[in-house]
């Protein structure tokens, strides 16, 4: 677990970042690659949010389009990647997707 603080470095704390839930480990993976990602504006500010979870959302549906038969990735679940890469949290999240959007429908 940790929680980023103004230097960017992970102490024990919150493990997810944001509306978006971006986990801290996704960030400093970022950090480690040469994105400057401002952590402390991270926590405060939406668009900004936004803006990294496009960026990483997309990258992640990369990952899981070249990746597909490794990850078992069926066609139209790209997105659930965001979630997780490991295909039992993966098919568990989709599952629980599945039943709210069946929910919502029914309203």
């Amino acid at each position: 677990m940790g929680t980023i603080i103004k230097d960017g470095k992970l102490v024990y704390g919150i493990t997810d970042v944001g509306v978006f839930q971006i986990h801290v480990q996704t960030l400093a993976n970022l950090q480690s690659e040469g994105n400057e990602i401002d952590t402390e504006r991270l926590q405060s500010d939406v668009e900004y949010q936004t803006f990294w979870h496009a960026k990483i959302l997309k990258s992640k549906i990369r990952t899981c389009e070249t990746k597909r038969e490794k990850l078992r990735v069926g066609a139209g679940n790209e997105w659930s990647c965001y979630h997780s890469f490991t295909y039992e949290q993966r098919k568990l999240y989709l599952s629980l997707v599945g039943s709210h959007l069946a929910k919502l429908s029914n309203r």
